[in-house]
């Protein structure tokens, strides 16, 4: 754990981690290698199937598992799945309706949420990490709804929001 408290941080990657160009910055890297160095777990969770979080793993150090499909899909960090949540199909249509993650292990959900202590993120698909006890944080290029769910905000993702947040919000001074 990190001496400012926080022990994981959880990322959003389209808006938040990458630029609008689709770019990952040295300072974006540098921070993540900060969180690491400050004893802080990272990974990311998106809305991308496994393949495209797969460039993010190396160059971040990604070591713990990662949220594909909004959660529909974990897997490691050799994309191997550690866990799955289908959707749910609509049997008049065969279409699916929602995904919706689902499991009996209440305590050890329960401590994974204890355990998140910051979440950043720039869409409304975003906020629902913003709800989990610890700090949300929004980018700066967020809607004003959703900057008005998280706890704080940063500059945008073009202009290298996320480090400035793991610098300025997160790790210990």
């Amino acid at each position: 754990m990190g001496s400012s408290g926080v022990q994981f941080v959880l990322s959003d990657v389209d808006g938040t981690l990458l630029t609008s160009d689709k770019v990952l910055t040295d300072a974006t890297v540098d921070a993540v290698r900060a969180l690491h160095d400050a004893g802080i777990r990272f990974t990311v969770t998106s809305s991308r199937p496994p393949q495209g979080l797969a460039m993010l793993i190396e160059p971040l150090a990604i070591d713990v598992p990662i949220g594909a499909f909004n959660g529909g899909l974990f897997v490691d960090s050799a994309l191997r799945v550690i866990d799955q949540h289908p959707p749910a199909v609509d049997d008049a249509t065969g279409a699916a309706a929602k995904v919706v993650g689902v499991g009996d292990d209440h305590p050890r959900a329960a401590a994974a949420e204890v355990s998140v202590g910051a979440t950043i993120g720039d869409g409304g698909n975003d906020t629902l990490m913003f709800a989990r006890p610890g700090t949300s944080i929004a980018m700066g290029n967020a809607s004003d709804e959703v900057k008005g769910e998280a706890t704080l905000v940063t500059a945008s993702n073009d202009d290298d929001g996320f480090a400035r947040a793991a610098h300025e919000l997160v790790l210990p001074d």
